[in-house]
């Protein structure tokens, strides 16, 4: 954090406002006396604790529900109707406060008259002099035409109150050539906002009329129907993934060069953290830029949905930029393996014919609660993948080549090695550890390097 460049935002920003609101506090709370102070600290002293005992909603809510509120509140469809309220919210205290300001106008002195004057104290005469009197209605009466005149000089509307002296003339004057600007502003703002809440209601209600169409013409069980509503309400929140370099249109025009700069600053540092590459970095940039260039991409995953299923073949490594994923090895659907961002898995794609030993997939609560661990960061996974056929003829022209086949052929023995056999090899080997031997073993460091280069040139695509 930066104490002084977070104070110079905030001097530029909210400070007025906030000193507004304070030194008005301070003053009211000055002018109304001992006994009155006394209450106001007492009632403010009580609604502060009772805004401090919120926080226990975060001590005993579960970290997941947390993250889903998270992701509800980041909905597009939220974020909408949230501006819409903003914008309503702010437009009533502009007109609070203009309101204020044309009542203050009207108590200037110095005129023969004021638009006080003429209306308010006229109607409050008979409530004045009758039976029961009553304060807090004549300042409620007072302040609700202050805030009425207020509206009307920003809306084509109209009311009896109108300024009577040159100081309430010029008031109204600057109030409507502020309200010229402000309203078309306000409106254009409004407008945007409504037509995407439309835009994004009309979508929803296709894909709802599309599902309903499906299950009525196959006839579908309506208890399968069920499941799927109701994964859909449990995932709506989530359906805003991470945005990706094929949403963004401006990528599409730029040249090779720049898109070759642009992976390797997005791509490089995650796969950097796996010992080969980072090994790469260092010694052949070259083939790494080449590698984040051509052969890495990105894609997301929502709760509930699979990475790789049992038995499929393999075409991608994948490293796990946020989110929990759960491993379930074979076809089990007992306890799963969980795995975090930082980690990488199914590299035996890259050095062999891989066939996927096992399912992988978001972490669900239920998961969450089978292994007792509460501690998820995201219901979203993100990922990067590396293609191994990409991969392949870029490392095949590369001068590395026997130092990558003698990597493969060190990484596929000592997994079956310590899997126990080759059937028992799952997608997750190859830990910080068991790559760093690897690596050491092939690339030659100390007295294995001659080993290593008598190794024999051998195609990829060990079995």
């Amino acid at each position: 954090m930066r104490p002084t460049y977070v104070a110079r935002k905030y001097l530029r920003s909210w400070f007025l406002v906030d000193l507004t609101v304070v030194v008005t506090d301070w003053v009211l709370l000055v002018s109304s006396g001992l006994d009155d102070m006394e209450i106001l600290r007492v009632l403010r002293l009580g609604g502060l604790l009772r805004v401090l005992r919120l926080l226990r909603i975060f001590k005993v809510a579960d970290r997941s529900s947390i993250v889903r509120l998270k992701e509800a509140i980041l909905n597009d469809h939220n974020k909408a109707v949230s501006s819409v309220l903003q914008l309503l919210f702010v437009v009533v205290m502009i007109n609070h406060y203009v309101g204020c300001g044309w009542f203050a106008v009207g108590q200037v002195e110095g005129f023969d008259k004021s638009w006080v004057s003429e209306h308010l104290t006229a109607e409050a005469v008979p409530v004045s002099r009758g039976p029961g009197e009553n304060p807090d209605q004549q300042v409620l009466s007072q302040y609700l035409t202050s805030v009425h005149w207020a509206v009307t000089q920003f809306t084509p509307a109209a009311m009896d109150v109108v300024p009577v002296n040159p100081a309430e003339r010029m008031y109204a004057i600057v109030v409507i050539f502020s309200g010229l600007v402000m309203f078309s502003s306000f409106v254009s703002s409004m407008t945007s906002a409504m037509d995407l809440i439309n835009k994004l209601n009309f979508e929803q209600r296709q894909k709802s009329t599309a599902l309903r169409q499906y299950i009525k013409e196959n006839r579908v069980s309506l208890e399968l129907l069920f499941c799927i509503q109701n994964y859909q309400r449990s995932t709506r929140a989530l359906e805003r993934k991470k945005l990706h370099e094929a949403d963004v249109a401006a990528f599409k025009n730029l040249p090779e060069d720049l898109l070759q700069r642009l992976h390797t600053e997005v791509y490089g540092p995650v796969i950097a953290a796996h010992p080969l590459f980072g090994h790469l970095h260092g010694k052949e940039d070259t083939i790494l830029m080449g590698i984040c260039h051509l052969a890495m991409s990105e894609c997301s995953l929502v709760i509930g949905e699979e990475l790789f299923r049992y038995g499929v073949r393999g075409s991608k490594m994948y490293f796990i930029v946020s989110g929990t994923l759960a491993y379930f090895f074979g076809y089990s659907e007992k306890i799963p393996k969980l795995c975090s961002a930082g980690r990488w898995m199914c590299e035996p794609v890259l050095w062999c014919k891989w066939e996927h030993r096992g399912r992988l997939t978001v972490a669900t609560t239920q998961n969450l609660r089978m292994l007792a661990e509460q501690n998820i960061s995201s219901l979203r996974g993100e990922f990067m993948a590396l293609n191994a056929a990409e991969f392949h003829q870029i490392i095949s022209q590369s001068h590395l080549l026997s130092y990558m086949q003698a990597y493969a052929r060190i990484f596929t023995a000592m997994a079956v090695k310590e899997s126990g056999g080759a059937a028992d090899v799952d997608d997750l080997w190859g830990s910080v550890q068991q790559v760093s031997i690897c690596l050491h073993r092939a690339f030659g460091f100390g007295e294995e390097a001659e080993a290593v280069r008598r190794f024999k040139m051998l195609p990829f695509g060990l079995s």
